[in-house]
């Protein structure tokens, strides 16, 4: 499953959030949706921990239907909104997470190990996409104006410049 694959599912679960609202309304948070979406992924990848793509998804999915059937997100930024009910949900389920990640990867490793004879492309691991593309967006932040310098030429020639 590649990055755009996985992005796609994001969105088409948080896409639900904007019905009945203009669709500019959609395309100037996009963004920060999914940032707010690959959160979980950077928080995984800081710690070393993978998870399948169909495991991650799951996990969104469910917070998502929770917010959705639970949550207060008609009131003011979505995507804010979003990233905070991720955030505290990773932070309650961390040792799950952390046990289920590690636990697959020590599986994969020994399957890994058992087929060293066979070539075979490995699939990209989409904890290490989405928080590759999480700082990448998060780079991409406007920077504040910083004020130009400007240079000073003296008119006349002063006792320190001669």
């Amino acid at each position: 499953m590649t990055t755009e694959e996985l992005v796609q599912k994001l969105e088409k679960l948080a896409k639900r959030f904007y019905e009945g609202q203009p669709p500019q309304a959609w395309w100037s948070q996009r963004r920060d949706v999914i940032m707010a979406l690959a959160r979980p992924a950077k928080w995984l990848h800081d710690r070393g921990v993978t998870l399948p793509p169909h495991e991650y998804i799951q996990f969104i999915s469910a917070q998502i239907t929770a917010i959705h059937r639970h949550g207060n997100y008609r009131e003011g930024y979505f995507p804010a909104y979003l990233e905070t009910c991720l955030k505290t949900r990773v932070t309650y389920h961390c040792d799950q997470l952390y046990e289920r990640g590690k636990h697959v990867r020590n599986l994969a490793e020994k399957t890994l190990a058992r087929i060293r004879s066979t070539p075979q492309t490995p699939q990209p691991d989409p904890v290490t996409q989405l928080a590759e593309l999480r700082s990448l967006l998060f780079s991409k932040k406007k920077s504040k104006p910083t004020a130009k310098k400007i240079a000073v030429k003296p008119q006349e020639p002063t006792l320190f410049a001669l």
